[in-house]
């Protein structure tokens, strides 16, 4: 019965620890320049934010947007990251993630708000943009298992301790 109460503790452990941390959300994203001098060009990246409530800000047409915790972005042969950004900002409306709302010095996302989400590069030589494709990016079976692992480690100690 102990070891039955022991092994029900740590599950339970484990899974709020789990929970605490799965309001951080990670995207991949990746897309083709479709007009413009760049036409045909491909970018790629990724980023994360924490999508727990209250949002950090309102857009001007009601999305939540939640700042970013990481930005990468994969373009011309150049890298990007979240000190590139001014504006970083992940959206949703309803609860659904729509798109990044973000800026750089050369390029902006826009969020799907009314439309496909889009990407824009200006450097003042070169420009075009291109839907964006977004993958959310699902922990591993093997994360839950480590993090149920953890759990029942935790719990097996404060077991012994007390």
């Amino acid at each position: 019965m102990n070891l039955l109460r022991s092994t029900l503790a740590a599950a339970t452990l484990a899974l709020a620890s789990f929970a605490a941390s799965a309001a951080l959300v990670t995207h991949d994203f990746s897309g083709t320049i479709l007009g413009g001098s760049l036409d045909g060009e491909q970018f790629t990246g990724s980023f994360s934010y924490d999508n727990s409530p209250p949002a950090d800000d309102t857009g001007f047409d009601g999305e939540d947007l939640f700042a970013l915790e990481s930005f990468s972005l994969e373009f011309l042969g150049l890298t990007f990251d979240l000190s590139d950004l001014g504006t970083q900002y992940a959206a949703e409306m309803g609860g659904g993630f729509i798109g990044l709302e973000a800026e750089g010095a050369t390029f902006v996302f826009v969020p799907g708000i009314l439309g496909a989400p889009f990407f824009a590069w200006n450097d003042g030589r070169q420009s075009g943009d291109g839907t964006v494709d977004y993958a959310l990016r699902v922990p591993e079976p093997a994360t839950l298992g480590l993090a149920l692992l953890a759990g029942g480690l935790i719990a097996s100690r404060r077991r012994v301790a007390a």
